[in-house]
């Protein structure tokens, strides 16, 4: 979503989210990737992408480029309590005490001021998985470990959660894992080099 009208001020620019770095699947040979010490593995859940703004007010965007306040307020809401000014890249999942499939979800989408009864049947969270701006600065170069530090330095609230990230011995033992992802109410794993910055477009 980079599709800003001619010379934007930079209120408007502030209140845009960056391009969103998306990935393909793969399957390339475990033989054939480097060594599993280099990677970090994040479930990947059955919602949709989204990016919290949390600048001079809190803004969610889809990754199409959809305004998301109206749909999901509670999250909105949520965000006007971190005290940090961050920009924010997860995912907005429905969730009640376990991750709900992606149907309950669309009944949300595209709703404009959700009545009480619906968001008490289908809660959400977003579940964060990166930091693109801190305190002001695009830091998307960094190392994926590097902004994964500034995140587990953030006090974020009730409805928003950090990415679960998970470390193994062996590729082997990550796709043992992986064989169970569906009783885990998961698509599969995310799987990340901890090196990597955070780029635009796709990427196997």
């Amino acid at each position: 979503f980079e599709q800003l009208c001619s010379d934007p001020s930079d209120d408007e620019l502030r209140k845009k989210p960056y391009p969103f770095f998306l990935c393909y699947s793969t399957d390339t040979p475990s033989e054939e990737l480097e060594d599993v010490d280099e990677y970090v593995f994040e479930w990947k859940y059955d919602g949709i992408r989204a990016q919290l703004l949390c600048r001079d007010e809190a803004l969610l965007w889809s990754r199409s480029g959809e305004p998301l306040n109206e749909a999901f307020p509670e999250i909105v809401r949520a965000a006007n309590h971190i005290h940090d000014e961050v920009v924010l890249d997860g995912e907005l999942l429905a969730y009640d005490a376990e991750p709900l499939p992606f149907q309950s979800l669309q009944r949300r989408l595209g709703r404009s001021n959700p009545s009480p009864k619906l968001m008490e049947e289908v809660p959400v969270v977003f579940v964060v998985y990166d930091v693109l701006e801190h305190d002001g600065v695009d830091i998307r170069e960094d190392e994926l470990h590097r902004r994964r530090s500034v995140l587990e330095s953030l006090s974020l609230p009730e409805k928003m959660w950090k990415a679960e990230q998970q470390w193994f011995s062996s590729w082997d033992a990550a796709e043992e894992v992986l064989t169970d992802s569906r009783s885990y109410s998961v698509e599969g794993f995310m799987v990340k080099h901890v090196q990597s910055s955070y780029l635009s477009g796709r990427r196997k």
